[in-house]
């Protein structure tokens, strides 16, 4: 299994929860973003590498779907679970990102 097709994968199962359609659009502009960059001469693990981790990814994609439903339906549900996908989101920064580079930092 080739590094875009684990990364794929990764981010297809992250965005189990979206719509088919919104879905398949997502994964087809992080597809052709693999195929430009292995045709301008970088490899599938520096395109994956420039792209960023997919959890982030997903996490990023899940609010902006979450905000964007709320604004159109307008619900106390839609807008709950707005909230919690930005905290989940500033926690995983947190934990994944800012943890590392500031036990790196301490050393």
């Amino acid at each position: 299994m080739t590094i875009r097709d684990q990364y794929m994968n990764e981010l297809e199962r992250l965005l189990k929860n979206v719509p088919e359609q919104v879905r398949k659009e997502w994964l087809y502009d992080y597809y052709i973003h693999f195929q430009q960059a292995v045709e301008n001469g970088q490899s599938e693990e520096e395109a994956a590498r420039e792209l960023g981790d997919p959890r982030s990814i997903a996490g990023e994609l899940l609010l902006t779907y979450r905000v964007d439903q709320v604004e159109t339906n307008n619900s106390f549900r839609g807008l709950s679970r707005a909230v919690f996908a930005t905290v989940r989101l500033g926690l995983f920064n947190i934990i994944f990102i800012i943890g590392p580079y500031l036990v790196l930092a301490a050393v």
